[in-house]
């Protein structure tokens, strides 16, 4: 077996391990979404126009305190 053999088979195992790695991760990618998505359950659809309630709680409005905060 000469050097550029060597190197040839070198470069053919590491493309075949790299093409399992890349099936492994879209296969597991695959899997933690259908597992994820059973878990999940359907979004509320909204017409436009219609009322909602609003949490309040994570807006930032620059005020010193809620109660200085426009109503």
């Amino acid at each position: 077996m000469t050097r550029l053999d060597s190197v040839e088979k070198f470069v053919e195992v590491m493309k075949r391990t790299r093409e399992d790695a890349e099936s492994a991760l879209k296969k597991a990618a695959e899997d933690m979404k259908k597992y994820y998505d059973r878990k999940q359950g359907k979004t509320l659809q909204y017409a436009l126009g219609e009322k909602v309630w609003l949490d309040t709680s994570n807006i930032q409005t620059g005020r010193p305190a809620k109660k200085l905060d426009h109503k």
